[in-house]
């Protein structure tokens, strides 16, 4: 996208991956371009779970919508929901 501000970010030696665009990502200093919009861009380790639900102006309110937990990549990966 034409115009995109760039940023400079340092993620921990490791992999990760890009949740947007499921690109492996390794570890170390990048040079990024900022997503369009107002989407955030987010890297995760493999066999993470980042819930995912509908915005809500602060943590007082009560979201009212489907909470999503989507899980990543990685050959052993176990989670558990309390509820």
């Amino acid at each position: 996208m034409a115009g995109s501000a760039r940023y400079r970010v340092t993620l921990p030696d490791a992999d990760w991956y890009d949740t947007q665009t499921l690109a492996l990502v390794h570890g170390g200093v990048r040079d990024l371009e900022s997503p369009p919009g107002d989407s955030v861009r987010v890297f995760a380790r493999p066999g993470r779970v980042v819930p995912e639900g509908p915005v809500v102006q602060n943590t007082g309110e009560v979201s009212q919508g489907p909470l999503t937990l989507t899980s990543g990549q990685a050959p052993i990966a176990a989670a558990s929901l309390y509820l």
